[in-house]
């Protein structure tokens, strides 16, 4: 019937979600996350939890908060590799020393990988949500970096929204 398909998009037009099988849900009931307070080092909270189909995700509040706020879309991993949030970017140590000087920090994995560029752009799209609710007001400043296929993922956000950020860094891109 034809009504349902535009009602279903109606509905996510409606709700700010995407429609599409891949697009994962951001349901507190659907992701499941943990806090973490360290005893030491730039963080005052870190949160890691999971989007939908697979996608994991990590939040680093710091401790002096700055009011910016920095979402890192990762490298090409390959596609049958595990998905985690491992540091196969060597970019925890650049994280770190971006805490210290107060940027929030998120990144994820993607739900799959291989040459997942849609992917890739969605999971790091729905970082801002998922920032925003754990920072303690609304950051000032957004900067996108990337790092290989996700320097490709920064480029397209930045052509796509032009101005949304006020940054962004495409490190080895393609």
């Amino acid at each position: 019937h034809l009504s349902r398909p535009l009602a279903r998009i109606s509905l996510a037009a409606t709700l700010g979600t995407d429609p599409s099988p891949v697009a994962a849900s951001l349901d507190a009931r659907a992701r499941a996350n943990t806090v973490t307070t360290p005893l030491s080092g730039p963080w005052a909270t870190i949160v890691e939890g999971e989007t939908g189909p697979g996608s994991l995700y990590a939040l680093y509040i710091p401790v002096s908060w700055n009011g910016q706020a920095i979402y890192y879309a990762h490298g090409i991993r390959p596609p049958q590799a595990p998905i985690t949030l491992d540091d196969q970017d060597n970019f925890f140590e650049v994280r770190d020393a971006l805490g210290a000087r107060g940027y929030a920090f998120a990144y994820s994995s993607f739900s799959e990988n291989g040459l997942a560029v849609k992917d890739g752009a969605q999971r790091t799209h729905q970082l801002r949500g998922l920032l925003a609710s754990e920072l303690p007001a609304k950051a000032q400043r957004h900067y996108l970096a990337g790092y290989s296929l996700g320097a490709l993922v920064a480029l397209g956000w930045g052509e796509r929204c032009p101005g949304k950020d006020d940054g962004e860094l495409a490190r080895c891109g393609m």
